[in-house]
């Protein structure tokens, strides 16, 4: 028979500080260990996407009435 609880991050993050500090840290090198972690990271993946205007240091219109 599987007992399955549903509880939300909130509710988790709230009993955790409840424990007593070594079982914190417990708590933390376990969940690292249970977490998978499967980042593809390639420099230059995103080369040439992005863009900045060439106005992009220019005051915003919507802000005139503010600027001394």
């Amino acid at each position: 028979m599987n007992n399955h609880i549903s509880i939300g991050y909130d509710q988790i993050l709230n009993l955790a500080f409840l424990l007593p500090k070594d079982e914190k840290k417990k708590l933390i090198i376990d969940l690292q260990k249970s977490i998978e972690f499967n980042i593809e990271r390639k420099f230059g993946k995103y080369n040439g996407q992005g863009w900045i205007s060439e106005d992009f240091n220019e005051p915003l219109e919507e802000f005139k009435d503010y600027m001394l």
